[in-house]
């Protein structure tokens, strides 16, 4: 059994690791599951990914059956808004699936709580249907124009 001193020091050589591999470049599972001869679990190297996002907003990509690539900003940021989009999708249609399950099988729900599960299911598709790539619009860069107010100049004239 590892200590926790030592399950702290073994995470820090994991995140100098991490941090000193080039942008672009993989890191091999070998390279990160044993260092200094010890078998590092994989809860570590989460461990070590995530401080490295906290501290410095690195990214790191798994390739799998391979390794971790380092990812620059722009690339980074780009992956993390994906995945996190399609995890949330998914969630949601594994959530709306099951619910729905639920709800065709019982026959002992009164009617309050059928309209709060059909309420819920709806909430659930809703947000899978939001996630959806092609919904998510890309903000712009500039705040849109206001409308012209056609009765700016009576107000004026009139002093209200």
């Amino acid at each position: 059994m590892i200590s926790t001193n030592e399950q702290k020091a073994l995470v820090l050589k994991i995140v100098h690791t991490l941090l000193t591999a080039p942008v672009d470049e993989t890191i091999p599972y070998s390279t990160l599951r044993k260092i200094d001869e010890v078998e590092i679990p994989g809860w570590m190297v989460q461990r070590a990914r995530a401080m490295l996002n906290e501290q410095y907003g690195m990214i790191f990509a798994t390739v799998r059956g391979e390794g971790l690539r380092r990812m620059d900003s722009r690339a980074g940021v780009k992956h993390t808004g994906e995945r996190s989009l399609l995890g949330i999708r998914r969630a949601a249609r594994r959530g709306s699936k099951r619910l729905g399950n639920a709800v065709r099988y019982s026959n002992d729900l009164t009617p309050s709580d059928r309209r709060l599960a059909n309420s819920r299911q709806c909430a659930l598709s809703l947000i899978e249907h939001l996630s959806l790539a092609k919904n998510v619009a890309t903000l712009p860069d500039e705040a849109p124009p206001k409308p012209v107010d056609g009765m700016e100049m009576l107000r004026l004239a009139l002093g209200l």
